[in-house]
């Protein structure tokens, strides 16, 4: 599918009047880091969409593989890739196997090419062990620190109400710890299991953001409240460990593409963050202790996370699969710089 913007260099500014069957020539250029490499196809035309703004075009010959592989990788840092490999796997895959080859096809497409199969599913092994171990241990301190915490403020309180409403959220702790301690824990594994799509996270982070217009405009400052708090942990964390945060991110992002992105990868402070705030979504507790919880929950973070990036960091320099650090940092570097728009 091929999409335009408009403007002088568009089909209907250009006079064309192409027709389904009608052969086409396709060009575009991949940056590199000794200048631009040109690919050229010849397609035909398959449909036209919005009275020329869009093309639908099909290619009558295998692609070359480093066409292919060049949309791919365009795919991946326009977000697209999710949807597109897995639809494409399960399009050109018997009935029975499309299911179980869909992603598996979908992340080969996400990998660097240097990696083996065998070695990433080495790493994310390792990854899966660590992060659960993690989880298990940060869910812990969490609870032990409010049990502390929550109970000094109850002692503490200036008025019967607020020590109610501390009693109140620790009855609440106490009844949902094991469904929190589940859903944290699963939240953290799923996103190395199944590695997510930039966009799709975005756009459901937004959401949390912009809560529901069906409720009452009080409980929508209280979702945005929380969504700042999410948001605060993760800035605070980010900025701690931003060095350390930066190896670890180009590297994993050999072993699948997305995992380069700060708000992706699986254990940066963003996917730790919002899988907290998805297990303790369901907990009934007042406007003030939510904020608390938040509060307590960066406290257990943020001194964590540092034995946790040492422990990442040594696994993946002893894994002697990547290349040098400064190499990562020079391709990534240059994977992020943007051209000015026009």
């Amino acid at each position: 599918m091929l999409v335009g913007s408009g403007g002088s260099k568009s089909l209907a500014a250009t006079g064309s009047n192409p027709q389904p069957g009608d052969p086409i020539s396709v060009h575009f250029s991949v940056p590199t880091p000794t200048g631009d490499r040109n690919i050229r196809m010849q397609a035909n035309v398959a449909r036209i969409i919005g009275n020329g703004t869009g093309m639908g075009v099909r290619f009558p010959e295998p692609l070359a593989g480093a066409a292919f592989q060049a949309l791919m990788d365009f795919a991946v840092a326009s977000g697209m890739v999710a949807g597109s490999a897995a639809d494409l796997a399960t399009a050109e895959t018997k009935d029975g196997e499309a299911p179980a080859q869909a992603a598996d096809f979908s992340e080969q497409f996400l990998r660097d090419r240097r990696i083996k199969d065998s070695d990433a599913a080495q790493i994310k092994d390792q990854l899966r062990r660590i992060m659960s171990r993690t989880a298990t241990r940060l869910i812990q301190n969490f609870f032990d620190k409010c049990d502390r915490d929550l109970l000094l403020r109850a002692r503490d309180a200036g008025t019967n109400a607020m020590q109610m409403m501390y009693f109140e959220g620790l009855d609440q702790l106490e009844k949902r710890r094991e469904q929190i301690r589940t859903r944290f824990g699963r939240a953290i594994v799923a996103q190395i299991d199944q590695v997510s799509d930039l966009e799709a996270v975005l756009d459901k982070r937004r959401r949390r953001e912009a809560g529901s217009s069906a409720k009452l405009e009080l409980v929508d400052t209280e979702q945005f409240e929380e969504w700042l708090s999410i948001a605060e942990i993760i800035s605070k964390t980010e900025n701690r460990y931003n060095d350390v945060l930066l190896d670890i991110r180009a590297r994993l992002g050999m072993i699948a593409k997305p995992w380069s992105h700060k708000d992706v990868v699986p254990v940066g402070p963003a996917a730790i963050a919002w899988s907290f705030d998805e297990a303790i979504t369901e907990i009934d507790v007042r406007r003030q202790v939510k904020q608390d919880l938040y509060h307590e929950f960066e406290a257990v973070l943020t001194p964590l996370l540092a034995n946790v990036y040492q422990a990442v960091g040594t696994m993946l320099e002893d894994s002697r699969i990547f290349p040098s650090v400064e190499e990562l940092r020079a391709a990534m570097a240059r994977s992020l710089r943007r051209p000015a728009p026009p």
